[in-house]
Formats: structure tokens, C-alpha cells, sequence
């Protein structure tokens, strides 16, 4: 992306500025009828797009927001972490807290519409984090974890009887 970014002559805050539009284009908002896109650039350059989706009669509580969309999105693509992430609006609060249990929170810059740029911590002062609940070195979202499952010979039996589509899922 940085590469892509440099030689079309935009930087990197721009160009993931001018990527929220076309993707707030494909958010689907029927209770609220307000599309928000989200770009995220991860620590490999690559960028990871989301949008908002809201479900008919399902209260707004129950959406999917554009930035944990394109949270996600990178998190599916293994990227270790984010750098940047440009949204068309400010995020909302409950999207500020899930920003703030990422690893390296403290260095995402946020890119707000055309040209406000900001630390999560500005957005987000006096956090309770993930610090509160788990002590110094808390868990987050990005860092790797071993949970201590091991496979087992049954266990590969059933996987190499699943379809292609369910084996690469069981295998991920």
C-alpha cells in the first residue's frame, strides 16, 4: 500500500482518507440509514476495509461498526498490528474501547473524515483498559496466544474427512 501510495503520489493518510467513501459506499444501514467505511492500515502495508451493517427490526446495540469490521478484517489476514485507521466519522464509544484492547493502541493513529487526525488516547482518555482486569501485562487483541490445545490423531482423522472450504477453516 505504501508503495502503491508513494508512486500515485498520495501519502498514506490520504490515500487511506480517499478508500472510506468507496467503502461506506457498501455499508448496509436500514435502521439508521448512516453508512460509515473504515481503511486500516496494517504494520505490513497492507489495508483492510469495513464498513457498518445494521440487521432490519434488530436494535442498533447489534451491528457490526466499521472500524471492528476492518479490525477484524485484519485480524483474518494474520496482520500483527495496525498503524493507522481512517473511518468517515469519529468513532463511536463502544469502538473506542475496543480500540483501546489492541496491541499497540497507544500508537493507532486515527483519521477522522477529511483532515482530523488523532492518538486513541485523545479520543479516549482515562481508558479503562485491559490493564484494569488483567494486571500489568494483560492479553490483547493482535498478540499471539498459545492456548494449550494440542491435535490429536482423532482429531486429524475428522479434519481430513471435512471438505476443502471446512478443512482450511479447522486448519487456521
Amino acid at each position: 500500500m505504501a508503495a502503491f501510495a508513494r508512486e500515485n503520489g498520495f501519502a498514506e493518510e490520504a490515500f487511506l482518507r480517499a478508500l472510506t467513501g468507496p467503502a461506506a459506499a457498501h455499508a448496509r444501514p436500514p435502521v439508521s440509514d448512516y453508512h460509515v467505511g473504515a481503511a486500516a492500515l496494517g504494520e505490513s502495508g497492507q489495508v483492510y476495509l469495513g464498513v457498518n451493517l445494521e440487521f432490519p427490526e434488530m436494535p442498533l446495540n447489534q451491528s457490526v461498526h466499521a472500524e471492528q469490521f476492518a479490525i477484524v478484517n485484519s485480524l483474518l489476514h494474520n496482520e500483527p498490528a495496525l498503524k493507522a485507521l481512517a473511518v468517515t466519522a469519529a468513532p463511536c464509544g463502544h469502538c473506542r474501547q475496543f480500540m483501546c484492547e489492541l496491541t499497540g493502541s497507544e500508537a493507532l493513529r486515527l483519521l477522522v473524515g477529511a483532515e482530523e487526525d488523532h492518538s486513541l488516547h485523545e479520543l479516549l482518555p482515562h481508558n479503562f483498559g485491559p490493564e484494569e482486569l488483567q494486571g500489568p501485562d494483560p492479553q490483547l487483541v493482535f498478540q499471539p496466544i498459545r492456548n494449550g490445545l494440542e491435535w490429536t490423531a482423532a482429531a486429524a482423522r475428522v479434519v481430513a474427512d471435512l471438505g476443502p472450504a471446512d478443512r482450511a477453516l479447522a486448519e487456521a
